[in-house]
């Protein structure tokens, strides 16, 4: 073996021990060198019980902290946050600054350098408690076949606060489009008031749910060239070879039908006696038109042109 490797690996336990004094040495003069750091906190602002933002204070702020390794460390796992107390000022235009204002909790060896925002400009309002209707008109599309049948929020109204220069003309709430894509049954929405900026859910208020209705999309299919026979008798026939027929039903049932699918009949008195009738499509019984068709109960006979048919015996 060349005499650098054994060199290398001569006395293992003599470099291992070199190792781990420079490594300490590396971490002391870490744990010594000052430093800059950001740390976002919260912001708690107390208002007066009457008044209120018109426009939302921050609710966070951003501490700039020098100190060293281990003490700026410590700081950002301390849990610090800004606390701000208003309520001694009445309604109207202020400002503050919020580098006055001495954070909670800041673990000792750092210095607050800087603060952002710093001053902020407000205005406090009158809070004004109001009951207003949930609007729940806005929702999503469902997938084809598929139609909104209606829509519900319980409780269908909610009270709401905020500054009065926002509850003023505010009658109703809407909601965050509903997502109803590829909804084929009702459903329930937890909902998500599009609320004006400062207004929020009064305490205690309830959490509104949706309940969506959906059914199957109506839609109508027009045969124009529907046979016409005379039931049970086939010595008789009908003057009028074929009628027009409009059928409405879900798109599912109507979407199959094809026109060899459907007939329409003649019914007559039984026996019949006269030389010829008049059968009117639309009654139950007695002398009629009828129009049958594979659909079943969702399928509905909505028109039928000629709506009169004559039927004799030749």
């Amino acid at each position: 073996m060349p005499n650098w490797i054994r060199r290398i690996f001569a006395d293992p336990m003599a470099k291992l021990a070199s190792v781990l004094v420079a490594l300490l040495a590396w971490l002391y003069v870490q744990s010594d060198q000052v430093r800059e750091v950001r740390l976002t906190v919260p912001v708690a602002w107390a208002v007066p019980e009457a008044g209120i933002p018109a426009v939302p204070l921050p609710s966070n702020a951003v501490l700039t902290l020098r100190g060293t390794h281990a003490a700026t460390r410590r700081a950002t796992e301390a849990g610090a946050h800004i606390e701000v107390d208003l309520r001694a000022l009445p309604l109207g235009d202020h400002h503050f600054d919020l580098a006055t204002a001495s954070p909670v909790g800041l673990a000792p060896g750092v210095e607050v350098v800087g603060v952002t925002p710093g001053e902020i400009r407000f205005t406090l309002d009158e809070a004004v408690t109001r009951k207003v209707k949930i609007d729940p008109t806005q929702v999503g599309d469902p997938p084809s076949g598929f139609m909104i049948d209606g829509v519900a929020v319980e409780p269908p109204v909610v009270v709401l606060r905020g500054p009065r220069s926002a509850m003023n003309n505010l009658r109703s709430i809407a909601i965050q489009p509903l997502d109803v894509s590829g909804l084929r049954a009702d459903a329930s929405f937890e909902v998500e008031l599009d609320l004006p900026l400062g207004v929020k859910v009064a305490e205690g208020e309830p959490a509104p749910t949706a309940l969506v209705h959906v059914r199957p999309a109506i839609e109508r299919l027009r045969f124009p060239a529907v046979p016409v026979y005379v039931w049970r008798y086939t010595d008789w026939r009908a003057t009028t070879e074929a009628v027009e027929v409009m059928l409405e039903g879900s798109a599912s049932s109507i979407e199959n039908l094809k026109a060899e699918d459907i007939v329409a009949f003649v019914h007559l008195p039984d026996p019949p006696t006269a030389g010829g009738y008049e059968a009117p499509w639309g009654p139950d019984e007695g002398v009629r038109l009828r129009i049958l068709h594979p659909g079943g109960d969702d399928v509905k006979v909505v028109r039928v042109t000629p709506g009169r048919v004559r039927a004799v015996r030749p």
